[in-house]
């Protein structure tokens, strides 16, 4: 209802995944999402790289929707066989790193424009170098600004918090995704204000990734 889409393609050396996040709280938002998913599953499927990717999506939302709506998104590419990690952020929140337990990082480089307004000069993609057993979280606005009925927002530090106490205790991704979800929901009294979609994209071992998404519902 919202806009979010999420998508992910396991090969056999790589891990190609993205997280799309449509303007709006309508149908509009809904169809721009569908439109930028199937344009993205083009790219991907007819072996575009990361920018080519984030192009067709751009062009497919300005062509649909004439600079109506917009879309933020993180696109991403996992070498399974190294860990090299290439990703590029399209206005969309900074993806984190979790290692042993902890967030470590924000991957603030490969950051580029709003898909659907026109792209700037200059934009290179993101590289991170992952460690066996790194988790890269990717997520929507949708969690950190969720509210409660007195108007404080879920906020990065509290989804850092769960993501960081959960792991600590051994619990498996599928689980931690589902009590993250959970955590949002309570939050907001069980009354959903926007989509919030969670996507946890773990290098478990050399050649082998594991990909676990999670959506409010």
């Amino acid at each position: 209802m919202g806009g979010d889409v999420f998508d992910y393609a396991l090969g056999p050396t790589s891990a190609s995944f993205v997280v799309l996040d449509a303007t709006g709280h309508d149908l509009a938002a809904g169809l721009a999402s569908a439109a930028g998913l199937a344009a993205y599953r083009n790219a991907r499927r007819n072996g575009k790289g990361l920018f080519e990717q984030a192009e067709s999506v751009h062009r497919t939302l300005e062509a649909q929707f004439g600079g109506s709506v917009y879309a933020t998104a993180v696109f991403g590419e996992l070498d399974t066989t190294t860990g090299r990690l290439r990703y590029l952020v399209a206005g969309h929140p900074s993806p984190l790193v979790m290692r042993r337990g902890h967030v470590v990082k924000k991957l603030a480089s490969g950051r580029r424009p709003l898909l659907g307004l026109e792209m700037r000069t200059g934009v290179t993609l993101g590289e991170e170098h992952l460690e066996p057993g790194d988790t890269i979280v990717l997520y929507t606005d949708g969690i950190p600004e969720a509210r409660d009925a007195e108007g404080r927002t879920f906020g990065l530090p509290r989804l850092v918090d769960v993501l960081e106490r959960e792991s600590a205790q051994g619990i498996p991704l599928p689980e931690i995704v589902d009590r993250l979800v959970r955590a949002v929901m309570q939050h907001q009294d069980d009354v959903l204000q926007d989509d919030a979609t969670l996507l946890l994209v773990q290098w478990t071992t050399e050649g082998q990734a594991l990909l676990e998404p999670g959506r409010a519902r």
